[in-house]
């Protein structure tokens, strides 16, 4: 079920200087799929499951012959990519892709370009391994951790450190609450 983590919203918002009190001050950034991630219920108005695929996804693709929902249009339809690259793809990479041909897709939701299709389709992706953030490896969706490193990759930034994320930051998982908290898979 989708669940605002604001103890984890709060925590990463603090760590590069923005005070919040939770998920709903952050309902603005949903386009981010780190911010999605850890504000599912804030970010899909309560009505989605986080690891719930989005309704219609691909409704937009019709005149392609796509079909509108992740179950049918990515196992079947997008023999080009697969469906593991598929799901590994940015939105921004599939809108490109169809885009020649004079097919304009836009993502439903507060869904950003650089999101990955995991993020639309978390429980069809978890079958081909590719789980969204905030979701397990499986089409149940089962909560797991994953690294937010978009998140410490701008708090290190605003210390004036440069890192590449949270692999960088693995010496720290049993000193620093916070990295643990924000780079669980890796620590």
């Amino acid at each position: 079920m989708c669940v605002d983590q604001d103890d984890v919203a709060v925590a990463v918002a603090a760590s590069v200087g923005i005070p919040i009190s939770g998920c709903a001050d952050l309902a603005s950034a949903c386009s981010d799929p780190n911010v999605a991630g850890m504000c599912c219920a804030t970010c899909n108005g309560g009505s989605l499951g986080a690891c719930e695929d989005t309704p219609n996804a691909f409704a937009g693709l019709a005149r392609a012959g796509i079909a509108a929902d992740c179950a049918s249009a990515i196992p079947t339809e997008f023999s080009p990519f697969g469906p593991t690259e598929f799901c590994k793809a940015e939105v921004r990479g599939i809108a490109d892709y169809f885009a020649p041909y004079g097919i304009i897709w836009q993502p439903p939701l507060r869904v950003g370009t650089t999101a990955l299709i995991a993020t639309l389709c978390p429980a069809t992706c978890a079958t081909y391994g590719v789980p969204a953030p905030g979701c397990g490896s499986s089409s149940e969706g089962a909560s797991a951790c994953v690294d937010q490193d978009t998140l410490v990759i701008a708090s290190a930034a605003s210390d004036g450190l440069t890192i590449s994320g949270c692999s960088d930051l693995a010496t720290q998982c049993n000193i620093n609450a916070d990295v643990a908290a924000l780079c669980c898979a890796t620590c």
